[in-house]
């Protein structure tokens, strides 16, 4: 067996055959976590399963540490101990199948070890290697707030390859390609231009296309195309040609040149001329949309014949509520994400744009509740919320649809928080009612008005408060893979993954303007009430003008978390008595002074939200449960709006 080996092993099938042992503990944590996601059983059953969920998950955990221990913690833990013999293999095979590898942690620690190891030694090939795979953990992790660390990479990686190129193996060269490609997802799907971008595409977007495509050329010249590495080149040499050309949907008319938007239409002619026989049905519909939106910007293509053209074609695709793995269709999902886009730039009237953005939305929606038990599947899943879903969110009929929208998805890609913030909204509705009855006038400070008003106002003061505490945390939808990740310690890149949060959600709240009015809250819930310290630390929550529900947020917030004796995975759950002694202990400087004593002299709303935290945090599990048993999705809509 390889693993009696005392550290490390020399090979890259005993190193595949190693992590293939470890990552059936991974497959049994993410079957669990998938399990949870799926009420077909009863209710206190799966109630059971939840909470069971977490303490079988930290031993799986505890056990692969252990079988990591001799083969892999040892070197991190010990760097001066690689060799060339142990570290070559150990690198071909991250190099090899880093892009479905099970975890983030592992594959980083070892990256940046190795590549500390190579850089000593001046191999440049496996250092272009550990490029790759710390691009591809950051890609799984956040790849909008770790575009410019990617895009880095990317190019370090690129000049490393370009370099070496007539020194590399088949499988290297073949592989090696896939920095390019992630290049080209970061340069282009998170392209958000504003204005002339004739300079961006000068210097940066058409060089890096031409770049790519000579490298892919050069290989596909010399490519074997019955190694199994080589099978998908075609594939991403048209995502990389449709990613480009696909900069128009984007852009407004005489947003660029004619001169550059011919460039464009020159290459999506021939992809479109290239792919009549050879595409897929969806790779066909891509083809031709760009085809047509790089007419419309050349030749003043008409806008209702755009519409019409995607409006049948969105129309024809087949509605089901939750796909599974095997349905999953990338090229559909990319066809339908290209409309999303383009409905924002026709002119067109708000109704024909409201009604094709509601049919992209439902479909958008079947495969975000895909419930995916690989890293792989959630990054892509959520990525398609933030840039797509959430942008076509302002298009829902009322707010409370909006809200459903929101709560649905949450639910279906991350159970978890949709509980914590169903929780944190119930306790916040209360607190801030019997602040409401009682000290009215330390409210009106906060406000700026008499304490009269504050009492006229109190149901809309506790809707907003409802409102914004069921959004706080929806920034979390990027960093899912994280989240699900909190029964061990995280590392450095990981924590700030998870920091990065209230930004993203001010950054969602933000893209829909009648939630625009809860950013500040959901950006300061995790900054201390004096503002020295939390995050994000470019935050100022002290001069927000919703300081008052900024820090009610967040003491619900901690209040929730602290005592959730369900599904926290990651702490001991505390009681409420000692969670209300650190309050007190922070006040002035981590909480509100004017929060925490009214609290704390309070008994009976003490009780309250003690039961709260006790029984209503069943009802929220039951709430939740029959959600994700309600396959209808008029039937859950309608369940949630009766609860909400």
């Amino acid at each position: 067996m390889a693993e009696d080996r005392e550290h490390g092993f020399t090979t890259r099938e005993e190193w595949q055959s190693f992590f293939h042992a470890y990552f059936q503990r991974i497959d049994e944590i993410n079957e669990l976590a998938f399990a949870i996601t799926v009420g077909n059983t009863s209710f206190e059953d799966w109630l059971f399963s939840y909470k069971k969920q977490a303490q079988t998950i930290h031993e799986l955990y505890m056990e692969n540490n252990q079988y990591l221990k001799r083969h892999v913690s040892y070197f991190l833990d010990t760097p001066n101990a690689w060799n060339e013999e142990i570290a070559e293999p150990l690198i071909s095979y991250l190099f090899r199948y880093c892009i479905r590898f099970q975890d983030i942690e592992v594959a980083y620690r070892l990256a940046q070890s190795l590549l500390a190891f190579y850089e000593n030694k001046g191999n440049e090939i496996a250092v272009m290697k550990c490029y790759f795979v710390m691009i591809t953990c950051f890609s799984s992790l956040d790849m909008v707030h770790y575009r410019d660390e990617i895009l880095s990479l990317c190019e370090q990686g690129i000049k490393l390859y370009e370099k070496q190129y007539a020194h590399l193996t088949q499988e290297e060269k073949s592989m090696g390609l896939s920095i390019f490609d992630f290049e080209s997802i970061a340069m282009y799907e998170f392209l958000r231009p504003a204005g002339d971008i004739t300079q961006t595409f000068d210097t940066i977007l058409y060089p890096a296309y031409e770049r790519r495509m000579h490298a892919m050329h050069a290989f596909l010249k010399e490519a074997d195309g019955s190694e199994e590495y080589n099978a998908a080149l075609p594939y991403m040499k048209t995502c990389w040609i449709n990613t480009f050309t696909a900069i128009l949907v984007r852009l407004q008319r005489n947003t660029l040149s004619p001169d550059r938007v011919k460039k464009l239409y020159a290459i999506s002619r021939k992809q479109y001329e290239d792919g009549k026989t050879t595409s897929t049905a969806a790779g066909h519909t891509i083809n031709e949309i760009i085809l047509r939106m790089c007419e419309y910007h050349l030749y003043g293509r008409d806008d209702a014949d755009i519409y019409a053209y995607m409006e049948e074609k969105i129309r024809q695709l087949p509605r089901k509520r939750i796909l599974t793995i095997e349905e999953y269709d990338e090229e559909t999902l990319n066809e339908i994400c290209l409309f999303s886009c383009i409905i924002h730039v026709l002119d067109i009237s708000y109704e024909k744009r409201a009604a094709l953005a509601k049919d992209i939305l439902h479909h958008l929606s079947d495969f975000c509740a895909l419930r995916p038990r690989h890293n792989y599947f959630e990054h892509a899943m959520d990525l398609t919320i933030y840039n797509y879903v959430i942008q076509l969110l302002p298009y829902c009929e009322s707010e409370k649809e909006l809200f459903l929208q929101i709560l649905s998805f949450t639910v279906l890609r991350q159970t978890q928080t949709a509980i914590h913030t169903i929780m944190v909204s119930r306790l916040a509705c209360r607190l801030i009612a019997d602040m409401i009855a009682w000290i009215p006038e330390q409210l009106a400070c906060a406000f700026g008005c008499a304490a009269a008003v504050i009492k006229q106002r109190h149901l809309e003061i506790i809707e907003f408060v409802r409102k914004a505490a069921l959004l706080h945390d929806v920034g979390k939808i990027l960093c899912s893979t994280v989240i699900n990740m909190q029964y061990r310690k995280l590392i450095d890149i990981e924590y700030q993954t998870i920091q990065f949060h209230p930004i993203t959600s001010a950054e969602i709240l933000g893209a829909i303007p009648v939630l625009s009015c809860y950013q500040d809250v959901a950006k300061g819930h995790h900054k201390a009430y004096d503002g020295t310290y939390g995050y994000p630390e470019t935050f100022d929550n002290t001069c927000s003008r919703q300081k008052l529900f900024i820090d009610l947020i967040a003491i619900c917030d901690a209040l929730d978390a602290a005592t959730d004796t369900y599904g926290r995975n990651y702490a001991i759950p505390k009681s409420f008595t000692a969670v209300l002694q650190e309050f007190v202990q922070g006040k002035g400087t981590r909480y509100s002074p004017v929060i925490v004593e009214f609290l704390s002299s309070h008994t009976k709303l003490q009780q309250a939200l003690e039961d709260i935290l006790v029984c209503g945090r069943k009802e929220t599990y039951r709430f939740v449960y029959e959600l994700l048993n309600r396959t209808d999705p008029a039937d859950a809509a309608m369940h949630s709006a009766l609860w909400l």
